[in-house]
């Protein structure tokens, strides 16, 4: 394979799988995958049985060429009484995005249904949106499981991208927990289970306030020129100007060469794979091979084994 990179462990972490006779053995092709060169690829897994059942899991790799540029939109804290109106502005550019939703606007939960329809993808941010879920790593799991409900309730499927409330890097769990390495116990917590944390590079600011104007927030999120970015935004009915400010910020990025997409497939540098520093720690192995030299997006498939 042309360009296989030395250290491939990001396949496997957060793989799960099992099976009742406790002989169940894991194989891995990348063969399509080409490194070096960008496109999407398929990564195939499948896991035999000592009865040689086999179950097959098919995932998407997309290999990002050293001048591409895409732009990650995405919105947190939805579904609200602005998501339709997202929903249509998104429809009407044709263009693609990421919902981080949470529970906090009971009417409008059904609207997850509408986001996945449209080929959105519906993420995890926090059921509760209240940061004591930092208490502990069970209680974060536990608003996490119960949002997850929700998602599979409305779309049909669980998800397994997901966005930390305050972001990965936050301070404000220390009001919660004293224990100063909880996030990166949390951290790796998650991707083992086979999560994987999506934050962001790029801030529209509309969190800075309510109803900021929308002029404002398109010199915010239109104010970076990387190849790679992930524009923080939100769904909330306080954001009104977001939508006033979204068809501005789509124009600008198209305009200047950007594809608009979500966070549905795993993302590397072509030819980067080769370059990564050893990790000093699971956090540091993280940003080694998931972020890779700028921001990287990862899906992880979970196994169970099907008797």
């Amino acid at each position: 394979m042309e360009g296989e990179p030395h250290d491939s462990t990001f396949l496997t972490r957060g793989v799960k799988y099992s099976d009742n006779s406790g002989e169940a053995k894991l194989t891995i092709d990348a063969s399509k995958v080409n490194w070096n060169r960008q496109g999407i690829y398929e990564v195939i897994y499948s896991v035999n049985d000592s009865a040689h059942n086999v179950t097959t899991v098919t995932e998407q790799l997309r290999v990002v060429g050293k001048h591409e540029k895409i732009v990650y939109l995405t919105f947190d804290d939805g579904p609200s009484v602005c998501t339709d109106q997202i929903l249509n502005i998104l429809r009407q550019e044709r263009v693609k995005a990421t919902f981080f939703v949470t529970a906090q606007f009971t009417p409008y939960l059904n609207r997850m249904a509408a986001i996945a329809k449209d080929g959105h993808e519906v993420a995890i941010h926090t059921y509760s949106h209240n940061f004591k879920i930092y208490k502990s790593i069970d209680s974060y799991f536990a608003d996490l499981n119960k949002l997850n409900d929700l998602i599979e309730k409305y779309t049909g499927k669980r998800s397994r991208i997901m966005r930390f409330p305050g972001g990965s890097s936050n301070s404000i769990y220390r009001k919660y927990n004293s224990d100063p390495k909880f996030m990166d116990r949390l951290c790796v917590a998650l991707l083992d289970s086979g999560y994987q944390f999506v934050d962001w590079n790029l801030d529209s600011g509309d969190a800075r306030g309510n109803n900021i104007a929308a002029d404002r927030l398109v010199r915010s999120a239109c104010g970076s020129r990387h190849n790679i970015q992930c524009l923080l935004m939100h769904d909330t009915g306080a954001k009104r100007t977001t939508v006033t400010a979204l068809p501005q910020i789509i124009r600008y990025f198209k305009q200047h060469g950007y594809e608009l997409a979500c966070s549905t497939a795993w993302t590397i540098n072509a030819g980067t794979a080769e370059r990564r520093r050893k990790p000093a720690s699971k956090r540091s192995e993280r940003v080694a091979t998931l972020h890779l030299r700028q921001l990287r997006l990862k899906s992880l498939p979970r196994w169970r084994k099907r008797r």
